[in-house]
């Protein structure tokens, strides 16, 4: 039976309302739309901040020391990076002694380069997602090392007065024989 629901039985719209409610229709129904998509734009913002103010493995030397671009790494963080994304997060080793360390002296350098407590330093579980400097370069290296040499070919081969063999091809005369 048609229709599945009753009918209104009230009195109908007036038609200002019927207007106004086809005129702005998506507004109620599409907030909750973008507001997932703002969410998740959020997620991948916060995501990258925490990208890029973390020190990873490579920031560090072997006695758990700021490395020199470990150090301009966390000089940029606490010069360029907006005050409200400005935490140092320290990539974990999943080794306490090793992390304690790492913390221990990141927090001794920022005390130094900007005085104490002005910083937060965070300890961040994950891995590094991207290469050292020296690995790219060797990759370009190999990349451009196995490049073949440009050759030319011999001015001796090919067409003849008419401009080659492909010209007649590509104009859509037929070629001419000898």
């Amino acid at each position: 039976m048609w229709p599945p629901q009753p009918r209104p039985t009230c009195e109908r719209q007036q038609f200002s309302h019927t207007y106004h409610s086809a005129h702005y229709w998506p507004l109620p129904y599409v907030c909750q739309d973008r507001q997932v998509v703002r969410d998740i734009v959020n997620v991948q913002l916060n995501n990258g901040w925490q990208e890029q103010t973390t020190l990873y493995d490579r920031h560090f030397e072997p006695d758990q020391q700021l490395s020199v671009p470990g150090r301009l790494h966390l000089l940029d963080i606490l010069e360029i990076v907006p005050a409200g994304r400005r935490t140092v997060f320290v990539q974990s080793s999943y080794n306490a002694e090793i992390d304690s360390t790492r913390l221990t002296n990141v927090q001794l350098a920022v005390a130094e380069l900007t005085g104490p407590d002005s910083v937060p330093v965070v300890l961040r579980p994950g891995r590094e997602y991207s290469r050292p400097a020296s690995e790219v370069k060797v990759i370009n290296d190999l990349y451009i090392s196995s490049t073949p040499t440009p050759r030319l070919a011999s001015a001796a081969g090919g067409g003849g007065a008419g401009g080659g063999g492909a010209a007649g091809a590509i104009s859509g005369a037929a070629p001419t024989g000898p």
